[in-house]
């Protein structure tokens, strides 16, 4: 029986990137979110490109098919900068960005599949603790988040243009 992999993202994956984000953004308004929503269309491939050139752009694979992606961002993120409603309880972190899954392969614990990568992937830099952010619609990313360990640290505001800029910032430490 095939399991699931995860494994960075190259070039040749941008295509099947740039669809499962398409995907993730159609889901998203058919829950009535507004979050990837806006003009910009973000994300999308040219998202993709930039963090595979930034080198922490991964996919998950079942079958050699790609069925899901996340961006671990090593840099301080600005969007973190400011906590409301709450405070994190590391200094040094990974981001989480841009996880999303292809309808194909969904409740087949890709998601859970890339979270989990995520850790192993934050104790191999060496830092306490893993950030991510959700709309505090996106029911299924927050019980997500929940079901893999995640605690809510409070209110943010990301820094890109967005019709709901609010999010609820989570930290899980390591």
């Amino acid at each position: 029986m095939a399991t699931l992999q995860v494994r960075k993202a190259c070039y040749d994956d941008i295509d099947a990137i740039d669809s499962i984000y398409s995907d993730a953004k159609a889901f998203l308004k058919y829950q009535g979110l507004e979050q990837w929503q806006d003009e910009s269309g973000y994300p999308n491939y040219i998202d993709a490109k930039i963090d595979i050139d930034s080198d922490c752009l991964y996919v998950c694979t079942l079958n050699d098919v790609i069925c899901g992606v996340a961006s671990y961002v090593m840099e301080e993120d600005e969007n973190y900068d400011e906590i409301y409603e709450g405070a994190w309880k590391s200094k040094s972190y990974i981001s989480i960005h841009r996880i999303a899954t292809s309808k194909d392969y969904s409740k087949m614990g890709v998601g859970n599949a890339l979270i989990n990568y995520a850790f192993s992937y934050a104790k191999n830099k060496n830092v306490e603790a893993i950030r991510v952010d959700t709309h505090e619609k996106n029911k299924p990313m927050r019980n997500l988040l929940k079901i893999t360990g995640f605690s809510e640290a409070g209110i943010i505001y990301i820094k890109r243009t967005d019709k709901d800029p609010k999010r609820i910032a989570y930290e899980k430490l390591i």
